[in-house]
């Protein structure tokens, strides 16, 4: 391996050292008495304080102020510590010597009680601590965590493993520690944080969060105690008495010791040059997702912009969210679909925080679900599991625990998202102000009401983000508005996922907004939230490519380049998803989607009173729709008959069952591609781009469902074995078709035999990337940089008998270096790892190699194939580098494929479809930009290519001296 610790070098930081106003005392032990150890590290009897708050300064000699809360069990042995950084002040009052004056004592007994040290820590430039901020959640704020974890390994009641959580920006913090690589810290619990804080919170669909970011802009100004910001904050709060309002907020609390109120003082004049982060925003128009100023953006507080590192880890999380907090749910739903760590999420109707319940179709003052012992029963669990000295390996396991709307008291669980079942389905908006599961039969037109009182509510999903409170949406006042209504439910149902809306759409000027509700109305005409989605209609483009961290929603840059003012009294296609949810329609309930063009409660307007209306078009040959796809689970109750389609669950003789025609056409029900990788590669990549295009061509779902594992035979057996109605298909390179026939000892399935060859999509040569710790430029450099490790230089591949690893086997043969395979279960892991300093080299798509090769995080060496890759046109082959017999002349198609059987009526459609796909500019450009170059093979050429291929890969294989596994 090579050099395993790279990530994470204590070395290159100083020795976290305690400022002067810590007690010499806990140098020895952290507590009164003489801190006695046993001489050797061992666990000896100590004495401890419960409660004892002091400075760390940290290795740029920034003093940060932090409580440490230790259980009886420090006296006796080592314990994990749990460790909270907040920018809203760890503690208030005076300061006391009794722990149980201290605000903070309940929430602490909880660590202690479970045999945890709990240590709550000032941020940089806050609360007690020393410093100024240039922004929100920078590299050094961030940074500091290293430090403390160190300073934890160090103590003597310490077994040496943290863990992260906090709620909201503290929960923020916790997730992008985790980034650093700390070998302390093995468990994080990042709770109603925002995985994408433009999206997820101060800029969703792009519209500026006016309401929440004012507030918080003042509220934290206040804390940090700069100078006339708690009388503005007053101000806001409608206070007059500026000098009895300062005088009852809150003080901060200072550490411990005769000199803490001065210390205190200090830190706060260091406050002053704090820089506003929503006063900047506001400001310096920062509206757009890629700008920045200063320390001052966007992607500094994403968990999202560091997929890399934070999968590379693999620390396990315990998640919570909420269907009605902000856009927290979708932000924990694409960090379940994304990221492959351990995790356990759960998604509640709470508000932020978890203090409430707020269920919209349960009681106004509905207790949280679950309730607050069981969420901290479970939070204390994880903690305990994961921070015990002699605790095990984390298991992969990935579960989502989630509630639905209008069924209190009822948790479902799932391992993938969607869940499976159910059935995904199109309602059309249509004259009449319908929505119907036909489309219209004629054009018509409908005026986006204007309303400059419209909005969410005023205890709406995104004020709880500022004020905790309870979600409690009332819509009644909005009767008025552009609303489009279903018939009622024949029975009750069940809505699980995201829905997308496409509208034709005209707009009288260049710039505006788009808000759409969701409601259920019941049988009286009472109208009850659901959900909503919302964007600025420049940004309508949609994303070349998926941006990483996104996987659920329609890809969008939000950058200052893609931004794409409509021409006004031109028609345009906008397409949104509303947030999602899981929600209970009663029978006899109707579904509602109401469209407004503002909320001025909420967001900025960018319109203008004064701006001409916007216009729905329905029917005609684009359309408007609603989609409960691509992630919908729509089924009855238990007890009742399962729906086959929302058209059992309306009422209206006319829409009873569609034209047989239709039944009988390909295809007829959402079509399942199986990728047998994991998600984040470029095969997973092309599968969701390919079903996107296939879903706009058929008006079905195409559903990507990702299944790693064993060289990739696993997805390719669950193919094999699928119904052959073209309904599962199989997305893949070669491997689990050619090279898993020699390198598994019990193939489960015929490769000849089994499936049905439908066309070759694309191929691309593979790339090797080298750490670029070892300096190599060349194959030769990497081969005397192999020498030099006396135990073999590593390298990872996608899987035993990968393309990769048949290369990498091949290069030992050729060159005599002991080059060590270590097998990954998809590109993606070995890059991580590669990255991460834990291997040499590895082999991955081009696309991957020219974005970390821009940001100097690899060296790439070499491609496979007869010519260079077109991104990287400056890389040479591994043939120009004395390498030019197979396998180096290999390349990797990605293919599709169904199960054998299937009808030639059905491959015939779907080569069409895919050579639809492949003359797309748009999809040409995303083609281009994974390296890969299209194809479109028919099926008998894909066979012909396989057939020949299968022997010579095969014999390469058995040359390299590879055994089966």
């Amino acid at each position: 391996m090579v050099n395993e610790e790279r990530a994470f070098d204590p070395a290159r930081r100083r020795v976290v050292k305690l400022a002067a106003a810590v007690p010499a005392l806990w140098l020895a032990g952290c507590g009164g008495g003489d801190g006695k150890d046993d001489g050797d590290g061992g666990d000896g009897d100590r004495e401890v304080r419960r409660l004892s708050s002091f400075y760390l300064e940290t290795r740029d000699g920034t003093r940060i102020a932090a409580d440490l809360w230790l259980p009886d069990a420090a006296r006796t042995a080592r314990i994990g510590t749990v460790v909270m950084l907040t920018r809203y002040v760890r503690s208030t009052g005076p300061g006391s010597p009794r722990p149980e004056d201290d605000p903070n004592y309940a929430y602490a007994q909880r660590f202690l009680e479970a045999g945890l040290a709990w240590m709550y820590v000032d941020a940089r430039g806050t609360g007690a601590s020393f410093g100024a901020r240039g922004g929100e959640q920078t590299s050094a704020e961030i940074e500091d965590f290293g430090d403390i974890f160190d300073w934890i390994a160090a103590q003597p009641w310490s077994n040496g493993r943290c863990a992260t959580t906090g709620v909201s920006y503290p929960g923020g913090n916790a997730e992008l520690a985790v980034r650093l690589g700390n070998p302390h810290l093995v468990a994080a619990a990042p709770m109603f944080s925002y995985y994408d804080v433009y999206e997820h919170l101060s800029m969703p669909g792009g519209l500026y969060s006016r309401g929440f970011m004012d507030l918080w802009r003042d509220y934290v100004a206040a804390l940090d105690r700069v100078d006339g910001a708690i009388c503005k904050l007053g101000e806001s709060m409608g206070v007059s008495d500026c000098d009895a309002f300062a005088e009852s907020f809150p003080p901060v609390k200072p550490v411990d010791g005769p000199e803490g109120a001065a210390l205190l003082a200090a830190a706060q004049r260091e406050h002053q040059g704090n820089v506003s982060f929503p006063g900047t925003v506001d400001a310096r128009g920062l509206l757009f997702r890629d700008d920045a100023l200063g320390e001052v953006a966007w992607r500094n507080m994403s968990s999202r912009t560091y997929l890399d590192a934070l999968q590379a880890r693999n620390v396990p999380y315990h998640v919570r969210a909420s269907w009605l907090d902000g856009g927290s749910a979708d932000g924990a739903l694409a960090r379940f679909v994304t990221q492959r760590n351990p995790q356990d999420v759960y998604i509640g109707a709470t508000s932020h925080g978890g203090d409430y319940g707020s269920d919209p179709f349960g009681a106004a003052d509905a207790p949280p679900d679950p309730p607050a012992q069981e969420q901290d029963r479970l939070l204390m669990a994880f903690f305990q599991r994961h921070l015990a000295t002699d605790a095990a390996a984390p298991e992969p396991a990935r579960r989502l625990h989630y509630v639905t709307l209008g069924e209190p008291g009822v948790w479902r669980s799932t391992e993938t998202w969607p869940p499976a079942g159910g059935t995904p389905t199109r309602l059309h908006l249509g004259s009449g102000a319908v929505l119907s599961p036909d489309a219209p039969a004629d054009a018509a037109d409908t005026v986006v009401v204007q309303d400059p009182d419209a909005n969410t509510g005023t205890r709406a999903r995104w004020d709880t983000v500022g004020n905790g409170e309870r979600v409690r949406v009332d819509r009644s006042g909005s009767s008025g508005l552009t609303r489009f209504v279903s018939a009622p439910f024949a029975a009750d149902g069940r809505i699980t996922g995201h829905l997308q809306l496409q509208l034709e759409l005209t707009a009288g000027r260049g710039d505006g907004t788009l808000i759409a509700y969701l409601e259920a109305i019941d049988p009286q005409g009472g109208v009850t939230y659901v959900t909503e989605g919302n964007l600025r209609l420049i940004h309508r483009r949609r994303a070349a490519a998926e941006p990483p961290g996104r996987p659920l929603r329609i890809p969008r840059s939000f950058a200052r380049a893609d931004a794409l003012p409509p021409v006004p009294g031109e028609r345009f296609i906008l397409q949104l998803y509303l947030l999602p949810t899981s929600v209970r329609i009663p029978a006899g309930h109707r579904l509602a989607l109401c469209l407004a063009d503002r909320d001025t409660t909420h967001f900025d307007d960018y319109a203008g009173a004064d701006a001409p209306p916007l216009v729905v078009h329905t029917g005609g040959a684009a359309g408007s729709w609603l989609d409960f796809l691509p992630l919908l689970t729509m089924s009855t109750l238990p007890g009742n008959p399962i729906m086959r389609s929302l058209r059992l669950l309306l009422a209206l003789a006319a829409f009873a069952c569609a034209p047989a025609a239709f039944a009988q056409a390909y295809p007829s029900k959402p079509v399942r591609i199986i990728v047998p990788y994991p998600a984040g590669g470029p095969v997973d990549a092309l599968a969701r781009r390919l079903a996107e295009s296939l879903r706009t061509q058929t008006g079905q779902p195409f559903l990507v469902d990702n299944r790693g594992g064993a060289s990739g035979s696993l997805g390719a057996d669950a193919v094999a074995k699928a119904a052959p109605d073209g309904h599962t298909l199989l997305l893949t390179i070669p491997d689990p078709l050619i090279n898993a026939a020699s390198t598994l000892r019990q193939l489960p399935y015929d490769p000849h035999k089994d499936f049905a060859f439908i066309t070759q999509v694309a191929t691309t040569g593979v790339v090797l990337m080298a750490n670029p710790d070892l300096k190599a430029r060349s194959l030769s450099d990497l081969e005397r940089a192999g020498r030099a490790h006396a135990s073999g230089l590593s390298f990872g591949s996608w899987g035993p008998g990968s393309l990769p690893h048949v290369i990498g086997q091949a290069m030992v043969q050729k060159s005599g270096v002991n080059f060590v395979h270590v097998p990954y279960r998809g590109a993606a892991p070995a890059l991580q790892d590669l990255l991460g300093g834990q291997i040499g080299f590895a082999f991955g798509p081009a696309n991957l190699a020219a974005q970390y090769a821009q940001k100097g995080q690899v060296s790439v060496i070499a491609v496979t194939g007869k010519r260079r890759s077109s991104l990287l046109p400056e890389v040479p082959t591994f043939a120009e580098q004395r390498y030019g017999t197979p396998p180096f002349l290999l390349t990797a198609w990605m293919g599709l494929l169904a199960p054998a059987g299937t009808p030639a009526a059905i491959i015939d459609t779907l080569h069409r479809q895919v050579g639809a796909a492949l003359k797309d500019p748009g999809f040409l450009g995303f083609l281009a930009s994974l390296g890969a170059e299209p194809v479109g093979s028919t099926a008998a050429q894909f066979r012909q290519d396989f057939e020949r291929e299968f022997p010579l890969v095969n014999q390469l294989i058995q040359s390299t001296g590879l055994t089966p596994e």
